[in-house]
């Protein structure tokens, strides 16, 4: 099965975790997985690979600023210092 976002090679690992049994070659160049086994397994099997292709940056909006002053350092632990004021992700 073609993927569309994901690496192959992580899909497979993610499957592997979910279906220990499940019989998936990864083909990086061509970003397929290619699924063996009775229809019923390869096809949960597909369903959730189909599940985690996802385009993780879809409706977000990514700006990239050049630094008019200071150093990226700098803005780095700013950021770091609201970020962890806030609650939010380091």
């Amino acid at each position: 099965m073609p993927l569309r976002f994901a690496k192959p090679s992580v899909v497979n690992d993610l499957l592997k975790a979910i279906y220990p049994a499940a019989q998936v070659t990864v083909d990086e160049p061509h970003n397929l997985l290619l699924i063996a086994g009775p229809q019923q397994q390869r096809e949960q099997i597909a369903a959730t690979a189909e599940s985690l292709d996802v385009d993780g940056m879809s409706n977000r909006t990514v700006a990239v600023y050049p630094i008019g002053s200071g150093s990226a350092a700098a803005v780095v632990d700013d950021l770091r210092r609201i970020y962890a004021s806030s609650g939010g992700a380091q």
